[in-house]
């Protein structure tokens, strides 16, 4: 995920690292910012501009970038047994 505002990020960080330790299963992430993680971003913008030059694109004007862990499952359109009423309550 990308952003100019290093502070988004760092939100949306908090409330997963926060999620996760309430037990609510959330992704580990890393905040990556431009200015201060340079060789790491600039060896990530290489292997983009080969693999999708589109997100090497993007890199290069963005300043920061959360890192997300992928943690498989269904979408919310295909998920159809969380929206029977009797199991609203339990998610709340």
């Amino acid at each position: 995920k990308f952003c100019n505002s290093r502070h988004m990020l760092q939100s949306e960080q908090m409330a997963a690292e926060l999620a996760w330790h309430m037990g609510v299963n959330a992704p580990v992430s890393r905040l990556l910012l431009k200015i201060h993680d340079g060789e790491e971003w600039q060896e990530l913008e290489a292997v983009a501009a080969q693999l999708c030059p589109e997100l090497a694109e993007i890199m290069g004007r963005k300043k920061s970038m959360l890192l997300l862990q992928y943690i498989p499952g269904s979408d919310l359109q295909s998920e159809k047994s969380a929206w029977i009423s009797e199991n609203l309550g339990a998610s709340a």
